[in-house]
């Protein structure tokens, strides 16, 4: 693994790619300056070419804009990466303030939604994704407690969302994959096998959740969704988009039209209700059907 170091000089660059300023070498060597590191246009080669090495990122330069941007193809990636690295320096400074006895966590609040759970079983599950190795634990789901005990599990990744953490695999006795919350694993019967597995050529991986907000219905095809925003959250909607397809097609004084193609399932519905009257829901049909009438039943309630 890069040290913090290298990881940060990453981060400028790979930031300044996305930005869509079509920065130059020089540009980029004056942005890493800036944040405290000596460079120069062979070191922005050295690390873009381990930028596509390690994580699979091309950074390439454009010749009608000179400078260096990331193709349309790699955006998702460099998100999911520039996003990894953010949580690394974050840790890494907590952890340097720490060691230093600084009072650092006075001036910082973290979400109070939940902390992480499952973390206690990552360390082993990691291990096994490494070395493609087997695995046996007994899992529980919310709506049976009983549970089920799954052996000769293949791992294929995990995926985080809201505080949990994710297992994406299959059981020897199952045709189709599961995802299966860690926080809901138990960890005394969890255990790595001495047998391996070969990973399939066609294998799922986290691009499968390219089309989905969350961890629910990933299997099912995307549809197009359209929704009408009220305009005083086209802000908060630009600087945290919901979707990647997000495209915004049509603006009023009073409202933004926003396309998105995904799959409408129960974490983006959530969302969408989560947002009362500041969205309506224009296509499709059915899901425009179903928040009207979730809204409904919530609003006899308050009756």
């Amino acid at each position: 693994m890069a040290t913090q170091g290298t990881i940060r000089q990453y981060y400028v660059i790979l930031s300044a790619a996305r930005a869509n300023q079509y920065p130059t070498k020089r540009d980029l060597v004056g942005q890493l300056r800036d944040a405290g590191f000596a460079s120069s246009p062979r070191t922005i080669e050295r690390y873009m070419e381990q930028l596509r090495n390690e994580f699979k990122i091309d950074i390439e330069y454009d010749p009608t804009r000179k400078g260096y941007g990331i193709p349309t193809a790699d955006r998702k990636q460099s998100q999911r990466t520039l996003s990894f690295f953010e949580r690394l320096l974050l840790g890494d400074m907590l952890t340097n303030e720490a060691t230093r006895q600084t009072d650092m966590l006075r001036y910082v609040s973290f979400d109070t939604d939940g902390s992480y759970t499952g973390l206690s079983v990552l360390k082993k599950l990691l291990l096994a994704l490494r070395d493609q190795r087997l695995i046996t634990f007994a899992h529980r789901t919310y709506q049976h407690s009983e549970g089920r005990e799954y052996e000769n599990f293949r791992p294929y990744f995990l995926k985080e969302y809201q505080n949990r953490w994710y297992l994406f695999g299959q059981a020897a006795d199952d045709d189709f994959c599961r995802i299966l919350g860690t926080d809901r694993m138990d960890e005394q019967s969890l255990t790595i096998l001495d047998d391996t597995f070969d990973l399939p050529a066609d294998a799922p991986t986290p691009a499968i959740f390219a089309h989905t907000i969350g961890v629910a219905e990933f299997y099912k095809t995307p549809e197009p969704v359209q929704l009408a925003f009220h305009v005083a959250q086209l802000p908060y909607l630009n600087s945290l988009p919901w979707h990647t397809s997000q495209e915004i097609i049509d603006e009023t004084d009073t409202e933004f039209i926003v396309n998105l193609m995904l799959v409408p399932n129960y974490e983006f519905q959530q969302r969408v209700l989560a947002q009362g009257a500041n969205v309506r829901v224009l296509q499709p049909d059915w899901l425009r059907g179903k928040i009207g009438s979730e809204l409904k039943k919530a609003a006899e309630q308050y009756k």
